[in-house]
């Protein structure tokens, strides 16, 4: 598995995103949409592991045009911060930056084509909009819609991840 820092353009300028992929060095797109607490250690620990499994995964920087490379912790101030960063949130632009990072995605020399998305709470609202026709194709998509406390987010996390991974194989096959 290597990882790395992408920049995606836009026609305002540029955004980061964070790119996984598997030792094979190729394989099916994931383009992992963050939570609001940005594309911080989880959401990396996430691309890693979709990685390992074979899948080529790109985390765009969706509060760019607020503050770029955001990361924050689950819990106390920072979560009081990610909750003022969600109420600023432009959706409408946030989906032309997943246009942008689904090309630019589906484009890179480790992916073989064929993209899915899937995301974590405000991840999983946007990737129900990734599988409207009139936004982007995605081939099929994932979704965690989770609001527990972080107390259970890492067990919990695990089995979504596991599960999700198990049904997107099957529709790989």
């Amino acid at each position: 598995m290597t990882s790395e820092r992408i920049s995606v353009s836009v026609n305002e300028g540029f955004f980061d995103a964070y790119l996984s992929f598997p030792k094979e060095e190729e394989g099916p797109g994931v383009l992992l949409i963050q939570e609001i607490f940005g594309v911080n250690d989880h959401i990396r620990a996430v691309a890693d592991r979709l990685a390992e499994e074979g899948y080529v995964v790109l985390a765009p920087d969706l509060f760019w045009r607020m503050k770029p490379n955001i990361e924050l912790g689950y819990e106390g101030e920072d979560r009081e911060t990610a909750l003022r960063y969600y109420e600023r949130f432009d959706e409408e632009l946030a989906m032309v930056d997943l246009k942008h990072a689904a090309n630019a995605l589906r484009n890179h020399r480790a992916c073989t084509g064929r993209i899915a998305a899937m995301g974590f709470c405000l991840g999983g609202k946007l990737t129900i909009q990734t599988g409207s026709p009139d936004q982007f194709e995605c081939g099929n998509f994932l979704l965690w819609w989770q609001g527990r406390e972080s107390s259970e987010r890492s067990r919990q996390d695990q089995m979504s991840a596991d599960d999700a991974l198990r049904r997107q194989r099957q529709v790989n096959t």
